[in-house]
């Protein structure tokens, strides 16, 4: 079931379509990523990480270890961290999430 803010926003959509501009809508598209994934630029652990991807968390910090895959590292002091926005991406490559 739709929430309120969804039936406003179509209703919305369907009352202006014709001064919706292709901008809008692409700002409307990120709004809404950004509502399913939380901010994109965000570092997330390594735990956080595997969760994500569907894997363990040794599993994931032995293919970091390889430098294997799409994933880049962000070394923050001691400990390791990774974007979202790139485990997300990988994530949905892969058919998952």
């Amino acid at each position: 079931m739709a929430s309120l803010d969804e039936l406003v926003a179509a209703a919305i959509e369907r009352a202006f379509a014709n001064q919706i501009t292709p901008e809008i809508r692409a700002l409307r598209e990120e709004v809404r990523a950004l509502k399913e994934d939380g901010d994109p630029n965000v570092l997330v652990d390594v735990k956080e990480a595997a969760r994500l991807l569907g894997t363990t968390e040794g599993a994931l910090r032995r293919r970091l270890e390889r430098g294997r895959g799409p994933l880049r590292p962000v070394h923050v002091g001691r400990s390791v961290r990774l974007r979202r926005a790139d485990i997300l991406a990988l994530a949905r490559s892969r058919g998952e999430r």
